[in-house]
């Protein structure tokens, strides 16, 4: 079973401090780097500004369970253009204030397909 828990727009920005906040609509989250861990999103509540924009498009929060071809995780996905999709596993969910932080894994595996593939 396939789930849309979540979608709308994201936009990813870097800080003059070179910190990266990914905005999922209005929510952020900052994305950390961890040596030993990984990649890492952490709940925020301070204000951000954007010295560069890297990159913004629609995303798409899925849920998974019994799914052979898919991780059973939370998948986030993306849109990068071209009608390509960047899918991340997220470990636990996305953070939470009671949960601050979930490892974020790069995968291969994407949900979304664009139109013509269909």
């Amino acid at each position: 079973m396939i789930k849309v828990l979540r979608d709308g727009r994201y936009k990813l920005i870097e800080t003059r401090q070179q910190i990266k906040i990914l905005y999922l609509d209005e929510t952020p989250y900052v994305w950390l780097f961890i040596p030993g861990i990984g990649h890492v999103l952490e709940v925020t509540h301070k204000p951000h500004k954007a010295d560069h924009v890297l990159a913004t498009g629609n995303y798409r929060l899925y849920a998974v369970k019994q799914e052979r071809r898919f991780s059973q995780h939370k998948h986030l996905e993306l849109f990068i253009g071209e009608g390509q999709w960047q899918g991340y596993l997220l470990l636990t969910a996305l953070p939470t204030n009671k949960q601050p932080r979930t490892r974020l894994v790069a995968t291969d595996e994407t949900i979304s397909v664009p139109n013509h593939q269909r």
